[in-house]
């Protein structure tokens, strides 16, 4: 687990001082630790996506998916039972993204890690896309 990121102000200019809301060059020497927006009231927390949020994108590309993605000439293809597949589906492939993506910043780093996530994301959308077509709207 990373250290947290602690207020230094033996290395802070004294111009940032004042700024330490604003990501800046100047202000980002008064913080150490892996912060890269240092801000007094995030304490450098990582800033996660909140279930409701996800859950809504998930309903919402399941309903979009169903009416037009995968419809076939007699309409959508929704139902609960195609509902329960999708969300099986989406956790698996949620809890695979975040397993890829952590095991490169355990291994190479942030940078890496952060430099892999288009790839892991665009390569699990791909898959993503074929599974859904034959196990959740077949």
């Amino acid at each position: 687990m990373a250290p947290r990121a602690r207020w230094n102000p033996h290395r802070c200019p004294s111009s940032a001082k004042a700024a330490t809301t604003s990501p800046s060059a100047s202000s980002s020497c008064c913080w150490t630790g892996r912060c890269s927006w240092p801000s007094p009231r995030s304490a450098c927390r990582p800033r996660r996506p909140t279930l409701p949020s996800r859950s809504s994108a998930a309903a919402v590309g399941f309903w979009l998916n169903g009416r037009y993605t995968f419809a076939d000439g007699d309409g959508s293809r929704l139902g609960w039972r195609r509902f329960a597949r999708f969300w099986v589906l989406w956790l698996a492939m949620t809890a695979l993204s975040t397993l890829l993506l952590a095991s490169v910043e355990a291994r190479l780093g942030l940078h890496w890690a952060l430099l892999a996530k288009p790839v892991v994301e665009g390569g699990l959308a791909v898959a993503n896309f074929f599974l859904m077509r034959r196990l959740v709207f077949r």
